[in-house]
């Protein structure tokens, strides 16, 4: 009976362990945040769009056409387990 014990909280310990040792789950915003960086169109078109990643990884701001007359800019960020954006137009 003591072997049967000793087995099941090694079992349990172990299982423990494992459930502890799994990765956060990943949230719509990582996916946003692996885009961080300078992104150009492939054919050369004009326009610009820079991801940065901010406030301690909470937000994404994403710079549309910088310098640019028409430069705007959108923040991503979490609320619960909804992705949320923000708008700023040129408009």
């Amino acid at each position: 009976m003591k072997r049967i014990a000793i087995g099941i909280v090694a079992v349990a310990l172990t299982l423990g362990a494992f459930v502890y040792a799994q990765p956060k789950p990943a949230t719509p915003l990582d996916s946003t945040k692996a885009l961080a960086g300078t992104w150009v169109h492939a054919d050369g078109k004009p326009g610009t769009l820079e991801f940065k990643v901010i406030a301690n990884g909470s937000a994404v701001v994403e710079n549309m056409f910088p310098g640019s007359k028409m430069e705007m800019c959108n923040v991503y960020h979490m609320d619960g387990d909804k992705l949320m954006v923000t708008h700023h137009c040129a408009q």
